[in-house]
C-alpha cells in the first residue's frame, strides 16, 4: 500500500522541523565551529600556515 501524498508530506515536514529544531538545539556548538574556522583561516598570515593545505593534510586519507 503506497502512502498518500498526505501522509508523505506530512513526514516531509516532520523531518524538517526536526533538523530545525537540532539547529536551534545546537546554536551555540555551530557559531563555535564557525568561530573557530574563521580563526583559523584569519590567522594563517600572523602564524605563516596555509589553511587550505593543512585541511587537506587533514582530511587526506593515505592510499597505499
Amino acid at each position: 500500500m503506497p502512502l498518500s501524498a498526505t501522509a508523505f508530506f506530512i513526514i516531509k515536514l516532520l523531518i524538517l522541523f526536526g533538523v530545525v529544531y537540532l539547529i536551534i538545539k545546537n546554536i551555540k556548538v555551530i557559531a563555535l565551529v564557525i568561530a573557530a574556522l574563521f580563526l583559523f583561516f584569519a590567522l594563517q598570515n600572523v602564524f605563516g600556515y596555509n589553511a587550505v593545505d593543512v585541511l587537506t593534510q587533514i582530511f587526506t586519507f593515505p592510499t597505499n
